[in-house]
């Protein structure tokens, strides 16, 4: 989550020269980097850097292992107390492979794991429920507390993140022709 990211070029009618032209990435404002677990009905788990953390750590960001960590640790324990077997769709990030994302969850006690889905690279913007509704809706929530500061975001963040509805969420995955029953193949 970040402000708004400025384009590294600028337009121009032809033969004139850009106004605004950046030959090197911008460097951010400080961001907050988010992982965040959901089910159908609730809110399972989220965790937060801040540029204080990345610092602390000596990174950049998340790396995998930090996210193998994610779900060992915060996502496994709640999974596993899910009644039924359940399906994890999980993004693309980091290359992640189904059966490395089964294995951290059952080594943190998820044994009840049916499937794990990996959406394609570039697709959760088509097909992840959370994508272009969830995350847009927490983001604008956030904007109205209008936090002062990185820490205030984070705080923020997570507690809309853990108030979120389950009507919301059921909204959220029927856009997206993800429940039971829905027809796939109907444009929504």
């Amino acid at each position: 989550m970040k402000a708004e990211a400025r384009p590294g070029y600028g337009l121009a009618p032809k033969g004139k020269k850009a106004k605004a032209t950046v030959k090197q990435a911008e460097t951010y404002q400080p961001r907050l980097d988010i992982w965040g677990a959901i089910s159908y009905n609730k809110p399972l788990a989220i965790d937060i850097q801040t540029s204080a953390d990345r610092k602390k750590k000596g990174v950049k960001g998340y790396g995998k292992n930090d996210v193998k960590a994610f779900l060992r640790k915060k996502v496994a324990p709640l999974i596993a107390k899910t009644h039924g077997k359940v399906i994890v769709c999980m993004d693309r990030g980091f290359h992640f492979k189904a059966d490395e994302v089964e294995n951290e969850l059952k080594k943190g006690g998820a044994s009840n794991i049916e499937d794990v889905w990996i959406f394609p690279a570039n697709g959760g913007k088509l097909c992840n429920p959370l994508d272009n509704t969830l995350w847009h809706s927490m983001k604008e929530q956030v904007r109205r507390s209008k936090p002062k500061d990185e820490k205030a975001a984070a705080k923020a963040v997570k507690k809309v993140f853990m108030n979120i509805k389950a009507k919301d969420l059921h909204s959220y995955y029927q856009n997206c022709a993800l429940n039971h029953r829905t027809d796939p193949y109907k444009d929504l």
